[in-house]
């Protein structure tokens, strides 16, 4: 995470605010062509991998067959699109690249996360940033001898190289391909599951990044760009809770599977309250954090382009802190195979975020959509928590919910909660 933002800080300096609009924007885009093209197999694959009920093996030659037939349909649609403001004859293969590339590294870190192994991918990941940080071209051992346009390239051939180490080290491991057992018939149950966490995935990215067509059809490049890196800036502090819900996923299914009618259940629910409260607690540390010293900061590491930063930061952060204490309640509710709750809710957060954009967007432009932002994070957050007490028989009164606002408790879940690691 520490290089992502070192990265994301260098590469946006060097951009402004105006190119670094279009550069997020089209990375924003290429992210939903991968989210449609995965259709949520990453889930099914710590799903299936997490009750042991396929090989690794299996898994493995899944995750590649399926992300190389994605790379060519989506090499193809890219073929076939007219040209405009980008020339996709020239950028077609490294757009591709970057398709291919991202999906085998999700599928595979899945494998590696739901082991209970967040070191591999994660040094990978430090190593993939690392090169980029080295090879920008106001380094000075580079000194412009890479243009832009060269450079860009290469970032989009990044996730390609991240997963061909990942491969590599997974072939070290004597995790080969196999089509042992391999019909439509073993593939369908993964299938069939991946689909309908791929609902979710889609209603879940909608929430977090269809903001961006707003604000870049009603925002001029400048001000895009300045909201852009804001958001930017969230979905980084974000990821250490993503990172965090992707090992307690498999340790919440393994209990659920174990007993799920005795008190298991029970004690896992007061687990997640917990849980809930220390993210939140968390994220609003970070929040404060920022709020003190973003004034100050973000002009010294983005540049005086981003004028409008700390200000668009600060409407989003209220965002942030509900956002970050819905992981551990969405991932409950994903293992106890409750998806159909996770979907409605995300759906009426989705209408409320467009509802308020078009109202708010057009009239106060990118504070406009971080209100909206903000909004509908906290309306998913308060649609969560009270289904998720209703369903346990809690109160919003239970001492485990204010672990938020005790220190001790804090720093006792931090020790304690093996189960996370």
């Amino acid at each position: 995470m520490l290089f992502a933002f070192v990265f994301n800080a260098l590469l946006v300096s060097e951009l402004g605010a105006g190119a670094s609009g279009g550069f997020f924007y089209l990375l924003n885009n290429l992210f939903f062509a991968v989210l449609f093209l995965s259709i949520g197999l990453e889930s099914g694959i710590s799903y299936y991998n997490a009750r042991k009920e396929m090989s690794i093996s299996f898994l493995f030659t899944i995750s590649i067959i399926w992300s190389a037939a994605g790379a060519a349909v989506f090499f193809v649609v890219v073929y076939f699109l007219p040209t405009g403001t980008i020339d996709y004859s020239s950028l077609g293969l490294y757009l591709t690249l970057y398709v291919l590339g991202s999906m085998i590294t999700t599928f595979l870190s899945s494998i590696y996360f739901t082991n209970h192994n967040s070191k591999t991918p994660n040094l990978v990941a430090a190593i993939t940033n690392l090169m980029l940080i080295a090879l920008l071209p106001k380094m000075p051992w580079i000194n412009n001898k890479i243009d832009i346009y060269t450079y860009f390239a290469i970032y989009l051939c990044s996730p390609f190289f991240s997963a061909v180490i990942l491969i590599a080290l997974m072939q070290l491991q004597k995790i080969f391909f196999t089509f042992k057992n391999f019909s439509l018939t073993s593939v369908k149950p993964l299938l069939i599951f991946s689909f309908h966490s791929f609902v979710i995935s889609l209603l879940f990215n909608c929430l977090k990044r269809s903001d961006y067509w707003f604000v870049n059809k009603w925002c001029v490049p400048e001000d895009a760009g300045n909201y852009f890196q804001a958001s930017k800036i969230i979905q980084l502090l974000l990821l250490l809770p993503a990172l965090a819900s992707f090992s307690l996923y498999p340790l919440i299914v393994q209990a659920i599977k174990q007993d799920d009618n005795e008190q298991q259940g029970e004690k896992a629910a007061i687990k997640v309250m917990q849980l809930t409260g220390t993210y939140f607690f968390i994220a609003l540390l970070l929040g404060l954090g920022i709020g003190a010293l973003g004034y100050w900061v973000f002009p010294l590491l983005y540049g005086s382009t981003f004028n409008n930063l700390y200000t668009v930061t600060l409407y989003l952060l209220p965002g942030l802190i509900f956002f970050a204490a819905t992981y551990p309640l969405t991932t409950y509710f994903s293992g106890k195979n409750q998806n159909k709750t996770t979907i409605l809710f995300l759906a009426v957060s989705i209408a409320c975020l467009v509802l308020c954009n078009v109202i708010l967007t057009p009239q106060y432009f990118i504070y406009g959509a971080a209100i909206s932002n903000t909004i509908s994070n906290c309306v998913y957050f308060l649609l969560l928590i009270r289904r998720f007490l209703l369903q346990n028989k809690l109160s919003i009164n239970n001492k485990e919910f204010y672990v938020a606002f005790n220190i001790n408790l804090i720093l006792k879940n931090l020790q304690k909660i093996t189960w996370m690691s």
